[in-house]
């Protein structure tokens, strides 16, 4: 007790950081900020990295948060420090710097990126967390020369970014009663989960240890068959003079709150009993064609929604499938015999909380830590992290077993495999989410089969008003989102009067991008291919390839009409 007492004392111990830099990519300044000891700023990351080495004994300068930086600022730094550091480690999900490390001193510096927990732009948090110092309007085209003729307009910028931040972390951090900035909203929705509100008839070896899922490790691979997302489907491809687009309010969570879900003991193996929950191999044909097709499988379409097929599937998905006349033979597979609502506390909690802060930042806090706990019991225990090694330290890790590869010679950079023990590691509370999600969106399908239009995941896009009933402000229930004319070119493919969707395409920020337009939709309808330019940052290993970090680039890349919609004919 002494010790939490202890820690808690200390308070709120980081500084945030920004940069700002010319068009290719040139460092103009690099700015810190923290309560205690203010501003400092460096013209290069060589004379921030000696400032580390003087001043890492401080916790101030221990920890660093950069809203954004996973994508800019920690780029151009570790371009210019890998040189200069000896122990730099980076924590990477696809290109993507989730945090990254210097321990080339007595304390080890840590560096984070808040946009990985508070999901919008800078401007946007400063509005919700209705900070005292806000961010900054400036002529990002004139940086360079406001740098250069204008330095108070330019570190007054600077200046309104750290602060903001810091106070937006800050906020944020008293609001959740919690004394680090996390890493993540995932990492953070499960934190809380576990400590506060996880339901009492839970068996704590369930979830918070890892004993039950090592004694099933060979049903990982039976689980992931089963883990599939939301449906996303275009089942009338075209033009349509006005749509209706109705979103679920909270699907997911409202999943978790009302449902049960599975509980130990578990049963490796054994035949389905519909008075149990469990997780089966099933073959199955779908003879009636009126409605959309029900189950699902994997294929080079993605998640593809079929008629007849086998794949593996939670007893949700199989009682569901009974009430559409569904033939299913049945295997054996995993049963549980109990079930409960592990949720209930969790999500009544924090969508409370929201109802009560609709105004505030509160509603975008609780809404991301709703919407994030779910994925979380999928999380992987396998990956990868990049770590400058020693020869020695490389040759200790070859003997051990562990998987390496050279991912920077220049940099001394190497590609190491991690195994990481996940005490929540439980795939089928995931999937058995997602099963939740899909079935009551299956059951509006089926009763709007001769209008459907779209489907996103908690949306239904339909050219007639949807019922009355189904609509209010309550969990699970619709809402109208927007309305007009609209597009539908494939999966993530369509436009509703002005709000174009376009995967893999740019199409809002800051950042230069050519506008994807109603008449480009009526030619790729067409069958015509496009192609669209934006600009955009070179990721870490592009940067460390090819230099120039934080350097513009104008690209390109050509769109076409998706080739795959649905398998729903009618």
């Amino acid at each position: 007790m002494a010790k939490k007492k202890s820690r808690k004392g200390k308070g709120f111990k980081f500084s945030t950081l920004d940069i700002e830099t010319g068009k290719k990519g040139n460092v103009l300044q690099i700015r810190i900020f923290n309560k205690k000891f203010g501003f400092s700023s460096f013209d290069t990351w060589v004379e921030f990295y000696c400032f580390l080495e003087k001043k890492n004994k401080i916790s101030e300068y221990q920890n660093f948060i950069a809203h954004g930086g996973g994508r800019f600022d920690y780029i151009s730094m570790l371009y210019e420090l890998l040189p200069e550091t000896q122990k730099s480690e980076v924590i990477m999900s696809n290109s993507l710097i989730i945090c990254c490390s210097i321990s080339d001193f007595k304390h080890r510096i840590t560096f984070q990126d808040s946009i990985l927990v508070l999901q919008r732009s800078l401007k946007d948090l400063c509005k919700s967390f209705n900070v005292d110092v806000p961010k900054q309007d400036i002529n990002i085209e004139r940086i360079e020369e406001i740098f250069h003729e204008n330095r108070e307009e330019f570190d007054f910028y600077l200046d309104c970014d750290c602060t903001s931040l810091y106070e937006i972390c800050i906020k944020f951090m008293r609001i959740m009663q919690i004394h680090r900035f996390p890493f993540t909203i995932a990492s953070f929705a499960m934190n809380q989960f576990l400590s506060k509100y996880q339901d009492e008839s839970l068996d704590n070896n369930h979830i918070n240890t890892q004993v039950a899922e090592q004694k099933e490790h060979l049903n990982h691979e039976f689980y992931q068959k089963c883990y599939g997302g939301g449906r996303v489907e275009v089942f009338r491809k075209g033009i349509h003079d006005h749509i209706y687009c109705y979103d679920v309010n909270s699907l997911y969570p409202s999943m978790m709150k009302f449902y049960d879900f599975p509980l130990p003991p578990r049963i490796v193996t054994g035949y389905y009993s519909e008075d149990e929950m469990g997780i089966f191999p099933v073959s199955f044909i779908q003879h009636d064609r009126s409605i959309p097709p029900f189950f699902w499988s994997k294929s080079g379409n993605g998640m593809e929604f079929i008629y007849e097929g086998a794949g593996v599937y939670t007893s949700v998905e199989i009682e569901e499938a009974k009430k559409y006349g569904i033939y299913m033979t049945i295997g054996s597979g995993i049963r549980f015999l109990k079930r409960g609502k592990i949720f209930a506390k969790f999500v009544d909690h924090y969508y409370n909380l929201r109802l009560k802060n609709m105004e505030n930042a509160l509603n975008l806090i609780c809404k991301l830590t709703l919407n994030s706990l779910y994925g979380k019991f999928a999380e992987k225990g396998e990956g990868e992290t990049l770590r400058q090694l020693t020869d020695e330290e490389r040759n200790e890790l070859i003997k051990k077993g562990i998987g390496i590869n050279l991912y920077s010679e220049k940099f001394n950079l190497y590609q190491v495999d991690n195994v990481r023990q996940i005490k929540h590691a439980h795939k089928y509370l995931s999937a058995f989410v997602t099963a939740y999600s899909r079935c009551y969106m299956f059951k509006f399908l089926a009763e709007y089969a001769d209008h459907i239009v779209y489907m996103d995941t908690d949306s239904i896009h339909m050219p007639i008003k949807m019922k009355e009933d189904y609509l209010g402000n309550e969990l699970g229930q619709f809402k109208l989102e927007y309305e007009g004319k609209a597009t539908y070119n494939g999966r993530k493919q369509y436009m509703i009067d002005k709000k174009v969707r376009f995967k893999g395409i740019r199409t809002t920020g800051s950042l230069f991008h050519e506008d994807i337009n109603s008449e480009d939709f009526k030619e790729m309808l067409e069958g015509k291919v496009l192609t669209k330019k934006y600009d955009t940052f070179p990721a870490l290993k592009t940067a460390l390839k090819k230099g120039n970090p934080c350097a513009l680039t104008r690209t390109s890349k050509n769109i076409k009409s998706a080739d795959f919609t649905t398998n729903f004919l009618k």
